[in-house]
């Protein structure tokens, strides 16, 4: 008999899912454009990313409670590298602040679907 599970989770499953299939798309994309005449070392990047997003995406395919678990640690991963990132540091290097203002919208967006202290939680 099928587990019903909450909306919120099968729609947060759905998400996942979807942004892994962008990840599998622009990798086979740039994995196509680079083999051509690339460097080695980024066919093998490439060919290591796409391994690792068919993991993940068996793993978040199975259940939503994956799916939501991948999800959380995703948005705590976002967290920890902006933590990282000093107002000097983008001061210093202005081509980090574009690329850093896109990761915090997609932290927020992320962000949204989660659970009020969730975050807090340690990392499974």
């Amino acid at each position: 008999m099928a587990t019903e599970h909450p909306p919120q989770d099968l729609i947060m499953q759905a998400t996942v899912i979807q942004k892994l299939a962008i990840a599998v798309n622009h990798n086979v994309t740039e994995l196509t454009r680079t083999r051509a005449g690339g460097p080695i070392y980024t066919v093998a990047w490439l060919a290591r990313n796409l391994l690792e997003l068919f993991v993940w995406t068996e793993y978040c395919t199975k259940s939503p409670e994956n799916a939501k678990q991948f999800y959380i640690d995703a948005v705590r991963d976002f967290d920890d590298i902006v933590k990282v990132i000093k107002p000097e540091d983008v001061e210093e290097h202005p081509g980090v602040k574009e690329p850093l203002a896109h990761f915090s919208a997609a932290r927020t967006e992320l962000a949204e679907l989660l659970d009020p202290g969730e975050l807090d939680k340690q990392y499974k």
